[in-house]
Protein backbone atom coordinates (compact mmCIF):
# COMPACT_ATOMS: atom_id res chain seq x y z
CA UNK A 1 0.00 0.00 0.00
CA UNK A 2 2.67 2.24 0.45
CA UNK A 3 3.91 2.35 -3.06
CA UNK A 4 0.50 2.64 -3.98
CA UNK A 5 0.03 6.01 -1.75
CA UNK A 6 3.20 7.52 -2.54
CA UNK A 7 2.02 7.99 -6.38
CA UNK A 8 4.01 10.99 -6.90
CA UNK A 9 7.19 9.33 -5.28
CA UNK A 10 8.25 13.24 -3.65
CA UNK A 11 6.43 13.11 -0.55
CA UNK A 12 8.13 15.70 2.11
CA UNK A 13 9.60 13.55 5.21
CA UNK A 14 6.62 14.76 8.25
CA UNK A 15 3.92 13.77 4.97
CA UNK A 16 6.04 10.24 4.71
CA UNK A 17 5.93 10.06 8.71
CA UNK A 18 2.23 9.82 8.65
CA UNK A 19 1.14 7.99 6.05
CA UNK A 20 3.68 4.81 7.12
CA UNK A 21 1.40 5.39 10.68
CA UNK A 22 -1.62 4.92 8.57
CA UNK A 23 0.15 1.69 6.49
CA UNK A 24 0.99 0.67 10.47
CA UNK A 25 -2.63 0.88 11.47
CA UNK A 26 -3.90 -1.13 8.45
CA UNK A 27 -1.25 -3.80 8.65
CA UNK A 28 -2.29 -4.01 12.67
CA UNK A 29 -5.87 -4.40 11.38
CA UNK A 30 -5.18 -7.72 9.16
CA UNK A 31 -3.27 -9.08 12.07
CA UNK A 32 -5.82 -8.45 14.11
CA UNK A 33 -8.57 -9.80 11.81
CA UNK A 34 -6.74 -13.36 11.57
CA UNK A 35 -6.22 -13.58 15.39
CA UNK A 36 -10.15 -12.89 15.88
CA UNK A 37 -11.22 -14.91 12.84
CA UNK A 38 -9.43 -17.93 14.12
CA UNK A 39 -10.79 -17.36 17.32
CA UNK A 40 -14.30 -17.29 16.18
CA UNK A 41 -13.39 -20.60 14.40
CA UNK A 42 -12.23 -22.41 17.22
CA UNK A 43 -15.13 -21.63 19.24
CA UNK A 44 -17.94 -22.33 16.35
CA UNK A 45 -19.32 -24.32 18.62
CA UNK A 46 -20.39 -22.70 21.54
CA UNK A 47 -20.74 -19.38 19.53
CA UNK A 48 -23.59 -21.23 17.57
CA UNK A 49 -22.08 -20.57 14.29
CA UNK A 50 -21.21 -23.05 11.12
CA UNK A 51 -18.18 -25.34 12.56
CA UNK A 52 -15.42 -26.36 10.57
CA UNK A 53 -12.48 -29.13 10.22
CA UNK A 54 -10.04 -27.17 8.69
CA UNK A 55 -9.01 -23.81 6.71
CA UNK A 56 -8.39 -23.75 3.36
CA UNK A 57 -7.72 -20.52 2.13
CA UNK A 58 -7.23 -17.06 4.05
CA UNK A 59 -5.52 -13.82 3.15
CA UNK A 60 -5.42 -10.03 3.50
CA UNK A 61 -4.28 -7.06 1.78
CA UNK A 62 -4.90 -3.04 2.23
CA UNK A 63 -5.72 -0.53 -0.02
CA UNK A 64 -5.51 3.48 -0.60
CA UNK A 65 -8.25 5.16 -2.48
CA UNK A 66 -8.73 8.66 -3.31
CA UNK A 67 -12.64 9.84 -4.48
CA UNK A 68 -11.41 10.92 -7.64
CA UNK A 69 -11.01 6.93 -8.52
CA UNK A 70 -14.58 7.00 -7.90
CA UNK A 71 -15.31 6.47 -11.45
CA UNK A 72 -12.85 2.95 -11.61
CA UNK A 73 -14.32 1.76 -8.51
CA UNK A 74 -15.83 -1.12 -10.23
CA UNK A 75 -12.29 -1.99 -11.15
CA UNK A 76 -10.88 -1.68 -7.65
CA UNK A 77 -13.83 -4.04 -6.52
CA UNK A 78 -13.25 -6.75 -9.04
CA UNK A 79 -9.48 -6.72 -8.19
CA UNK A 80 -10.25 -7.11 -4.12
CA UNK A 81 -12.70 -9.56 -5.27
CA UNK A 82 -10.23 -11.93 -7.53
CA UNK A 83 -8.05 -11.84 -4.55
CA UNK A 84 -10.52 -13.17 -1.66
CA UNK A 85 -12.90 -15.66 -3.97
CA UNK A 86 -10.63 -16.85 -7.00
CA UNK A 87 -12.35 -17.66 -10.24
CA UNK A 88 -12.26 -21.31 -9.34
CA UNK A 89 -13.80 -20.88 -5.49
CA UNK A 90 -16.76 -18.46 -6.83
CA UNK A 91 -19.95 -19.80 -6.91
CA UNK A 92 -23.24 -18.58 -7.54
CA UNK A 93 -24.18 -15.17 -5.90
CA UNK A 94 -21.20 -15.17 -3.79
CA UNK A 95 -18.75 -12.83 -5.57
CA UNK A 96 -21.80 -10.55 -6.14
CA UNK A 97 -22.67 -10.45 -2.83
CA UNK A 98 -18.42 -9.87 -1.58
CA UNK A 99 -18.11 -7.60 -4.91
CA UNK A 100 -21.27 -5.54 -3.49
CA UNK A 101 -20.37 -5.63 0.58
CA UNK A 102 -17.02 -3.98 -0.45
CA UNK A 103 -18.49 -1.49 -3.05
CA UNK A 104 -20.61 -0.22 -0.25
CA UNK A 105 -17.75 0.16 2.37
CA UNK A 106 -15.08 1.62 0.56
CA UNK A 107 -18.03 3.92 -0.87
CA UNK A 108 -19.21 5.16 2.68
CA UNK A 109 -17.62 8.51 4.22
CA UNK A 110 -19.49 8.91 7.22
CA UNK A 111 -17.16 8.28 10.34
CA UNK A 112 -13.55 8.54 11.17
CA UNK A 113 -12.94 4.75 11.49
CA UNK A 114 -15.16 1.88 10.37
CA UNK A 115 -15.52 -2.13 10.34
CA UNK A 116 -17.43 -4.63 8.97
CA UNK A 117 -17.64 -8.40 9.70
CA UNK A 118 -19.95 -11.12 9.05
CA UNK A 119 -19.46 -14.93 6.92
CA UNK A 120 -21.76 -16.88 4.00
CA UNK A 121 -22.16 -20.14 3.65
CA UNK A 122 -21.66 -21.68 -0.27
CA UNK A 123 -20.45 -24.98 -2.05
CA UNK A 124 -18.18 -25.64 -4.93
CA UNK A 125 -19.76 -28.77 -5.95
CA UNK A 126 -18.22 -31.14 -3.76
CA UNK A 127 -17.69 -29.66 -0.49
CA UNK A 128 -19.60 -27.13 1.76
CA UNK A 129 -17.61 -24.25 3.00
CA UNK A 130 -17.73 -21.25 5.18
CA UNK A 131 -16.22 -17.63 4.18
CA UNK A 132 -15.48 -15.49 7.16
CA UNK A 133 -14.72 -11.66 6.20
CA UNK A 134 -13.72 -8.66 7.88
CA UNK A 135 -12.91 -5.45 6.88
CA UNK A 136 -11.23 -2.10 7.95
CA UNK A 137 -11.61 1.48 7.07
CA UNK A 138 -9.56 5.12 7.91
CA UNK A 139 -10.50 7.71 6.21
CA UNK A 140 -8.16 10.70 6.36
CA UNK A 141 -9.11 14.28 8.10
CA UNK A 142 -5.55 15.94 7.16
CA UNK A 143 -5.67 18.31 4.50
CA UNK A 144 -2.04 17.72 3.96
CA UNK A 145 -2.46 14.16 3.47
CA UNK A 146 -6.07 13.84 1.04
CA UNK A 147 -3.82 14.67 -2.27
CA UNK A 148 -2.09 11.41 -1.35
CA UNK A 149 -5.11 9.36 0.12
CA UNK A 150 -8.54 10.04 0.99
CA UNK A 151 -9.17 6.61 3.02
CA UNK A 152 -6.73 3.51 4.12
CA UNK A 153 -8.37 0.03 4.58
CA UNK A 154 -8.01 -3.66 5.13
CA UNK A 155 -9.67 -6.83 4.26
CA UNK A 156 -9.54 -10.28 5.02
CA UNK A 157 -11.22 -13.67 4.59
CA UNK A 158 -10.70 -17.51 5.53
CA UNK A 159 -12.35 -20.15 3.95
CA UNK A 160 -12.89 -23.08 6.03
CA UNK A 161 -14.69 -26.65 5.46
CA UNK A 162 -17.93 -27.24 7.31
CA UNK A 163 -18.11 -30.00 9.81
CA UNK A 164 -21.06 -31.75 8.47
CA UNK A 165 -21.18 -33.88 11.57
CA UNK A 166 -22.13 -31.03 13.39
CA UNK A 167 -24.27 -29.23 11.09
CA UNK A 168 -28.08 -29.68 10.23
CA UNK A 169 -28.83 -29.45 6.35
CA UNK A 170 -31.44 -26.31 7.33
CA UNK A 171 -29.38 -24.38 9.12
CA UNK A 172 -26.62 -24.50 6.11
CA UNK A 173 -29.37 -24.15 3.48
CA UNK A 174 -30.55 -21.12 5.31
CA UNK A 175 -26.78 -19.49 5.28
CA UNK A 176 -26.48 -20.36 1.46
CA UNK A 177 -30.11 -18.85 0.43
CA UNK A 178 -28.79 -15.69 1.25
CA UNK A 179 -26.44 -16.01 -1.63
CA UNK A 180 -28.94 -17.84 -3.70
CA UNK A 181 -30.97 -14.82 -3.64
CA UNK A 182 -28.46 -12.24 -4.76
CA UNK A 183 -27.61 -14.66 -7.91
CA UNK A 184 -28.98 -14.26 -11.41
CA UNK A 185 -30.60 -17.19 -11.28
CA UNK A 186 -34.45 -18.20 -11.54
CA UNK A 187 -36.57 -19.05 -8.82
CA UNK A 188 -36.49 -22.62 -10.81
CA UNK A 189 -32.82 -22.26 -10.56
CA UNK A 190 -32.64 -21.73 -7.29
CA UNK A 191 -34.63 -24.76 -6.12
CA UNK A 192 -32.56 -26.64 -8.56
CA UNK A 193 -29.55 -25.57 -6.99
CA UNK A 194 -30.97 -26.34 -3.21
CA UNK A 195 -31.79 -30.11 -4.58
CA UNK A 196 -27.82 -30.65 -5.97
CA UNK A 197 -26.99 -28.64 -2.54
CA UNK A 198 -28.86 -31.62 -0.34
CA UNK A 199 -27.20 -34.69 -2.72
CA UNK A 200 -23.52 -33.24 -1.66
CA UNK A 201 -24.81 -32.92 1.96
CA UNK A 202 -26.23 -36.23 2.19
CA UNK A 203 -23.31 -37.85 0.25
CA UNK A 204 -20.81 -35.67 2.62
CA UNK A 205 -23.08 -36.58 5.44
CA UNK A 206 -22.87 -40.46 5.17
CA UNK A 207 -18.77 -40.50 5.16
CA UNK A 208 -17.26 -41.06 7.72
CA UNK A 209 -14.16 -38.22 9.62
CA UNK A 210 -11.45 -40.41 8.22
CA UNK A 211 -12.84 -40.41 4.81
CA UNK A 212 -13.65 -36.55 4.98
CA UNK A 213 -10.74 -35.73 5.44
CA UNK A 214 -9.19 -37.65 2.68
CA UNK A 215 -11.70 -36.21 0.36
CA UNK A 216 -10.37 -32.63 1.69
CA UNK A 217 -6.75 -33.76 1.63
CA UNK A 218 -7.50 -34.77 -2.33
CA UNK A 219 -9.23 -31.63 -3.62
CA UNK A 220 -7.83 -28.86 -1.20
CA UNK A 221 -4.67 -30.94 -0.22
CA UNK A 222 -1.91 -28.01 -0.99
CA UNK A 223 -3.99 -25.73 0.91
CA UNK A 224 -5.26 -27.59 3.67
CA UNK A 225 -4.29 -25.44 7.15
CA UNK A 226 -5.87 -26.83 10.53
CA UNK A 227 -6.84 -24.33 13.07
CA UNK A 228 -4.03 -22.82 15.04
Amino acid sequence: MAEEIDRSGTIAQDTNEALNFLQNLADKQLELFKRTITDELKSADQSKTLPITAIIKRDGQTRSFLAKESDNIDKIIDTIADVFIGKKDATTGITSVLKTLVKVFLGTSQGEEQHRETYFAYTDGISLFRLDFMAWKRNVKAESLRTHTESVSAFYYTISVIDVHKVDFQTFVALYQDVLDKSDLTPDEIIAAIRKLKEIYDELKEQSRPALQQHYARNYGPHLLQLD
